[in-house]
């Protein structure tokens, strides 16, 4: 029912058309989950990391969401996410 997050955006080709979905042969599901430590990190440096990770873009080579999980948190850990607004 969610074939969208195993689907790539592709441009077309000569620049004639519409961009559209395409099926990504090579999907793999830890391609996009994504463990990262910051250990004893408090709110401050967790935001400024989230700031940092929302300012890059998606790698266009693969489906366009990421979940990180931002480990060794004073509070904990986070989870973000990151999807194409399409």
């Amino acid at each position: 029912p969610y074939d969208r997050f195993r689907s790539l955006a592709v441009e077309p080709r000569l620049g004639l058309g519409l961009p559209h979905w395409e099926e990504d042969p090579a999907f793999r599901l830890e391609s996009h989950l994504v463990y990262e430590s910051l250990p004893g990190a408090g709110l401050d440096r967790v935001l400024e990391r989230v700031s940092a990770l929302m300012s890059q873009g998606l790698p266009r080579s693969r489906p366009l969401w990421e979940l990180r999980v931002l480990e060794g948190l004073q509070e904990g850990a986070a989870v973000l996410a990151r999807l194409h607004h399409s």
